[in-house]
């Protein structure tokens, strides 16, 4: 047998992926493709596999690559990952995929990528939270389909999948106003990528909607105990305080509440706080932590629904999923008092 696949798939006018998918028996080919195919695969003496029952196969494998720089925003949720894993995983088993998870830095990612082309996956989910979305062109490089979590690559070419992070923000900055809050002050990431910037943008244009200016802006690191210290050292100036605050997201929030308490502010007597992510520390900190709930599962299963569209159709065209949020009401909200407005 002197034809080879790459051969055939030019013979067929498809993607080497495609004459391997039917050569194997797998799915994820339009009937009319495969019969094509399959004639072309039979006249040069393949001989093809029989396709194995839906509930004892699994078509491929799906790559689910953490991607981390400083650590920071990856971790600032202590289940962003899990739930977000375990909504992908849920997805996939359901439609026969198995899911290899990775997690690499910087310095690894572009080895990893470069394997990608011996693992050979059906497709990869990339962890996009920490990526510049300037390097986009290092993912679309890739010949499988790839769809980015956590970071929506605004005006880039690349599926992704991405809460609502700027009408999340307008609408925890609602809730405030709506409290009567007017001295609403941010408590802004040093860090500014990916989700931080959209929640930015979100957050002024609020503010500058309602005619109120934020004050003040007190750049925080996004880790509890880092934020702490920062949020100490601008205490220790006695500085006039706002009636509330937002933060980029409930790690940021919670460092400075802890501050904030110590230095004798109550919460939400004096000082009304507002985080975003829903966090797991948003509910064990005291007292419990309002924020902006995202949805970590149904973000993992936007994903795979998005790669299987482009593993099964072949899609070329680009898709940007904003998932809604939602106000979680607890404890360090209140109503701003007279005077203070």
């Amino acid at each position: 047998m002197d034809i080879t696949i790459k051969e055939i798939a030019e013979m067929a006018g498809v993607s080497p992926s495609t004459v391997s998918f039917v050569l194997n028996g797998r799915p994820g080919v339009g009937k009319q493709t495969r019969k094509r195919v399959t004639a072309l695969l039979e006249e040069n003496g393949f001989q093809l596999k029989q396709a194995a029952s839906a509930e004892d196969v699994h078509w491929g494998m799906v790559k689910f690559i953490r991607y981390y720089d400083s650590g920071d925003l990856v971790e600032r949720n202590d289940d962003f990952i899990t739930q977000v894993v375990e909504g992908a995983d849920f997805a996939l088993r359901r439609a026969h995929y198995t899911m290899s998870i990775v997690n690499v830095g910087e310095e690894e990612l572009k080895q990893v990528l470069s394997g990608l082309k011996y693992e050979n996956p059906a497709g990869v989910i990339f962890l996009g939270t920490e990526f510049q979305a300037q390097r986009y062109q290092l993912l679309t490089s890739l010949d499988m389909p790839v769809v980015v979590v956590d970071n929506c690559f605004r005006g880039y070419p690349i599926n992704a999948i991405d809460m609502d992070n700027i009408d999340g923000t307008r609408e925890a900055v609602k809730y405030l106003y709506q409290k009567g809050h007017r001295k609403i002050g941010y408590l802004k990431s040093t860090n500014q990528t990916g989700s931080l910037q959209e929640r930015s943008r979100g957050f002024y244009e609020a503010m500058d909607g309602y005619g109120l200016v934020p004050e003040p802006v007190i750049h925080l690191p996004p880790r509890v105990t880092t934020a702490k210290e920062e949020m100490e050292l601008y205490l220790d100036q006695s500085p006039p305080l706002p009636t509330a605050f937002f933060a980029d997201n409930d790690v940021i929030a919670a460092g400075a509440m802890r501050a904030l308490l110590q230095k004798g502010v109550r919460i939400p007597e004096d000082l009304s706080l507002i985080g975003f992510d829903d966090s797991l520390i948003a509910s064990v900190v005291t007292p419990m932590l309002t924020t902006m709930r995202i949805y970590k599962r149904e973000m993992g299963m936007c994903a795979v629904r998005r790669l299987l569209e482009m593993i099964t159709n072949k899609d070329t065209f680009i898709t940007k999923t904003s998932v809604g949020v939602d106000l979680v009401v607890r404890e360090t909200v209140a109503q701003a008092r007279d005077g203070d407005t």
